[in-house]
């Protein structure tokens, strides 16, 4: 099934793009994280929404990360507007979110690199949570001095 959401994703045909779309509620977390990759790797014009919902709906850390990391490499400004979300803190105590997520969220921010995208790492500088700002931090320093 994995290798079936690349080869789906590689046709591109809208039924195609459809099955994959579907595997993305799959049981199996490495399905999921192989149909995200497929839709990342088209040229499907809605596969910021359809990885937006999908990111709402996942539980599997490392597919979120995945959905994440890819949002970043989209760059659009509905994927950076999700990554901030996904980046910022819920507020509640018994609902905080995970703080990996917010990691994997401040480093596809990064990997976005739009004007918008590095003005949302700069709020993070001063999070309360120490991985987050550092996260932010890193992302923020010049690539030359990494």
């Amino acid at each position: 099934r994995r290798s079936a959401a690349t080869a789906l994703a590689r046709l591109g045909t809208a039924r195609a793009i459809q099955a994959v779309q579907q595997m993305m509620s799959d049981p199996v977390p490495e399905v999921r994280m192989h149909a995200v990759q497929g839709i990342a790797s088209t040229k499907f014009p809605r596969a910021v929404s359809v990885l937006s919902r999908a990111l709402d709906s996942e539980a599997d850390p490392e597919v979120q990360a995945v959905i994440l990391a890819t949002l970043g490499r989209h760059a659009t400004d509905e994927a950076v507007a999700r990554l901030l979300k996904a980046a910022e803190p819920d507020g509640r105590l018994f609902k905080r979110k995970p703080t990996a997520l917010r990691v994997s969220a401040v480093q596809a921010l990064a990997e976005a690199n739009t004007p918008a995208a590095l003005a949302a790492l700069r709020r993070f500088v001063d999070d309360k949570d120490r991985e987050v700002r550092v996260a932010a931090v890193r992302a923020l320093r010049p690539k030359s001095d990494s």
